[in-house]
């Protein structure tokens, strides 16, 4: 009996543990279960969290595919805007060139107009000089004539032929050195008139002589109509 009664203690004790043991592990599951609820709760957040911030990203990014979007339409626009742009510029090129050749045909028609028009100034004062000049040439070789044909001229001019030749022959070096012979003298005044008479002519003269004229006066003498002219210019001019 008495191990009977030992047996069930025994056996009330185990009871006693094992619902003990029970309760422990239902508590342990049961704080498992709480710890697990928190986490997947937290898990939860996290993963609304997540989601939101994934929603942000999917906003920002189709802002972003529209931004590229109106830059595209942007860059498209701007290069319309640049072909046409270059367009205008040829077709202003090819006004310039146009308006380059029509000027360069005005400027050489007006420049062939006024050539024309100083050609023909220049030809009518030609004919105008030639017979002025013609009219002059007349004039004074009438009134060389008229001068030359009164007595008192012809005598004036003698004096002043005479004056002007002994004022040759002092400054000419060939009289000077022969004073005394008068037949050498004679003979080098007709051998060099270019010093005595002629040359003296030639350089004071106011008519204008070419170098062949001044070759031919020089050798075959100068003819009596000039050296009046001369004198009288010498006297009266």
């Amino acid at each position: 009996m008495v191990i009977q009664g030992f047996l069930k203690r025994i056996r009330e004790q185990k009871r006693r543990l094992n619902k003990k043991l029970l309760l422990l592990t239902i508590q342990q599951q049961n704080e498992e279960i709480l710890s697990l609820k928190a986490s997947v709760r937290n898990l939860k957040l996290i993963n609304k969290k997540q989601a939101i911030q994934i929603k942000n990203l999917e906003l920002i990014n189709k802002k972003q595919q529209i931004q590229i979007k109106n830059l595209e339409l942007i860059n498209k626009k701007q290069q319309i805007q640049i072909k046409n742009l270059e367009l205008i510029n040829k077709k202003q090129q090819i006004q310039i060139k146009e308006l380059l050749k029509k000027s360069k045909l005005h400027e050489s028609l007006l420049l062939k107009d006024r050539f024309a028009d100083l050609e023909f100034k220049r030809q009518q004062f030609e004919t105008k000089f030639s017979e002025v000049r013609k009219e002059h040439k007349e004039d004074t070789k009438n009134y060389y004539n008229k001068l030359f044909s009164r007595p008192q001229i012809k005598n004036k001019f003698k004096k002043v032929r005479q004056l002007s030749r002994k004022d040759n022959r002092s400054k000419c070096p060939v009289h000077k050195e022969n004073n005394n012979n008068t037949t050498k003298l004679k003979n080098q005044i007709d051998s060099k008139t270019e010093c005595c008479s002629t040359s003296e002519f030639l350089d004071s003269s106011p008519f204008e002589f070419s170098n062949e004229e001044k070759k031919d006066y020089q050798n075959k003498g100068i003819s009596s109509s000039r050296k009046k002219k001369s004198l009288f210019s010498k006297l009266f001019l």
